[in-house]
């Protein structure tokens, strides 16, 4: 009988997951945007979360963005559950 070795797969592919993410959201109202980041994740100090119109082709038709916390600290770490806050959204 031959034995296997289980080898834990780890998905690299989305290194960045949103979170219950509403279809649409109502104008002049805070939005709250929670993202996982996995372990493959490498930060950087210039890292945004945008919102965007309907039918964006490319990063340059956000609509509005915010800077996200500086997550230097969290290399290696399995996943970081974090939140980027849009105040008054319209």
């Amino acid at each position: 009988m031959k034995s296997f070795r289980v080898i834990p797969y780890q998905n690299t592919f989305s290194q960045v997951v949103f979170v219950d993410i509403p279809q649409s959201y109502l104008p002049s109202t805070h939005v709250t945007c929670s993202y996982t980041l996995n372990a493959a994740f490498q930060p950087n100090p210039r890292d945004w979360v945008g919102i965007f119109k309907v039918g964006w082709t490319t990063t340059k038709d956000y609509h509005t963005f915010v800077w996200v916390e500086p997550c230097i600290d969290v290399v290696g770490e399995q996943t970081v559950t974090r939140q980027a806050f849009f105040k008054g959204f319209s």
